[in-house]
């Protein structure tokens, strides 16, 4: 559909200056179509031009349809879409090839919104907050297969296939698991291998873990159509497959600065990358950023102190331990009671009595980094003769033991600082910048389940979803902007 034809004119008059297909429009224009193009070197017959699917991706996106058989339909059926995209109608399968390579440049492309917002005034990173949310695999939660079950598979495939090879008959009737046919075996052979990998590296970590850390090896478990999604409890304390989100989201233009995706369900070690990969976007402005308890670990509070940035975020405390501290007995000595004697290098007892470094052990972080422990431990002769004994040690006869990390004092003046009214104040806008954005992908995106199985399909999908929503905060600021500079003429 040409531009200056009739039918396309009668489209673009139905759309305000505001209306979400014109944004999209002008958003994806300001980026051009170079990197866009890229996607699809050298692969073969004249393809759709990417910036129109583009455009009409992003569209649907904001209308909280995210699946590529969705985009598919609407094409032909709503005049956004057919304006959107000057009347292009890719099939289903062109749809869902084009959410896959997208996973190549579509970094890159929210990188330059980025950088135009920084050239066009409308933010200047100072203050940011990042934390992270699950967001379902696409493989069913309802087929997990442990180590056992998944050699029974293997076994059982290798030796269809075994028979295959020497055009031999299977002489009993094919379980419904196997495919029909002689590819389709080979294909579900290789997701079995990729599977098995995933699965002995999983269980390699967790025999590294300390025993009472250590889950049942029968609970450890993957998917076969998505091996590397992990299997942990999502938002709503359901099991099943998953992928962890971070966003680092500016606190005062509320635009999504990074983001990143990994096949794992923890915050741990996504900190330092975040903040080293968005001050690189913006020039080293950012100086400040608020977490949650998930993100002030030692080695948090080491990595923002040899970044100059200042963390805000309460150490080992959240509403869950919270309520387990209330639970506990109030009247139990905790280390906190015990005083720590710099000079000397180590801990005084409530009753004045100076306890003697026993011994030290590295403990294994994510990441492969570690953490240092000092274990105190106060005499037996004056544990056992102390008043304080029922409520300090379980073992007097063995004196209580204290334990400390190597740059504790970090996390003493991290405790410190976030007691401070003015750190209290600052850290209020912690929870309604980031969650408004969380809670916008997974009610107005409907972005709660991704579509496409594999990190790669994921990571495209959440740099779409990112790029939505920047759209809608950059024409907001560009509104504000706009209204400001007519009201100062």
């Amino acid at each position: 559909m040409e531009e200056s034809s009739a039918q396309w004119l009668e489209l673009d008059s139905k759309f305000g200056r505001f209306h979400r297909a014109r944004i999209v429009e002008n958003a994806v224009n300001q980026l051009g179509s170079q990197k866009l193009r890229k996607i699809y070197r050298g692969a073969g017959s004249l393809a759709f031009p990417p910036e129109l699917m583009l455009k009409m991706v992003l569209f649907e996106y904001l209308q909280g349809r995210t699946s590529p058989a969705q985009w598919h339909r609407d094409a032909g059926e709503h005049d956004a879409m057919k304006w959107l995209g000057r009347g292009i109608r890719p099939s289903r399968s062109a749809w869902y090839n084009f959410r896959d390579r997208m996973d190549s440049v579509i970094h890159e492309l929210n990188d330059d919104m980025i950088r135009n917002a920084l050239d066009d005034g409308l933010t200047s990173p100072v203050d940011a907050v990042q934390d992270g949310t699950t967001f379902r695999s696409a493989a069913s939660r309802h087929q997990t297969f442990n180590q056992e079950a998944l050699q029974k598979r293997q076994a059982k495939l290798d030796a269809v296939i075994e028979a295959d090879q020497q055009q031999k008959p299977v002489e009993e009737p094919l379980p419904k698991w196997i495919p029909p046919t002689p590819g389709g075996r080979l294909d579900l052979q290789g997701r079995m291998e990729v599977a098995g990998q995933h699965l002995e590296q999983k269980h390699q970590e967790n025999r590294e873990k300390p025993k009472d850390k250590r889950r049942p090896e029968k609970n450890i478990v993957v998917s076969l159509t998505d091996p590397v999604a992990p299997f942990a409890r999502d938002k709503a304390k359901t099991f099943c497959f998953l992928y962890t989100t971070q966003f680092m989201i500016d606190t005062a233009s509320l635009l999504i600065l990074g983001y990143s995706i990994a096949a794992e369900n923890t915050d741990a070690g996504t900190l330092a990358p975040m903040i080293d990969r968005v001050q690189n976007l913006v020039g080293g402005s950012l100086k400040r950023v608020s977490v949650d308890a998930g993100y002030t670990s030692l080695l948090d509070l080491m990595d923002c102190r040899d970044r100059s940035i200042d963390l805000l975020g309460p150490v080992q405390s959240n509403s869950f331990s919270a309520r387990k501290q209330v639970e506990k007995d109030s009247r139990k000595i905790s280390r906190d009671d015990f005083q720590w004697l710099e000079d000397e290098q180590t801990y005084r007892c409530p009753e004045g009595h100076d306890l003697f470094l026993q011994t030290s052990e590295r403990l294994k972080r994510h990441g492969g980094r570690y953490v240092q422990y000092q274990h105190f431990r106060c005499p037996p002769k004056f544990c056992t003769a102390c008043p304080l004994r029922e409520r300090c040690t379980t073992n007097p006869e063995k004196g209580r033991v204290v334990k400390r990390m190597d740059g504790q004092e970090l996390i003493d003046r991290q405790q410190e600082k976030m007691e401070r009214e003015d750190v209290k104040e600052i850290y209020r806008k912690r929870g309604q910048t980031i969650e408004r954005s969380f809670a916008d992908a997974k009610s107005h995106r409907a972005f709660g389940t991704f579509h496409g199985r594999g990190l790669s399909r994921s990571r495209a999908e959440v740099g779409l979803l990112v790029m939505a929503q920047n759209l809608l905060n950059l024409n907001r600021l560009g509104r504000i902007a706009e209204t400001s500079e007519k009201q100062a003429d």
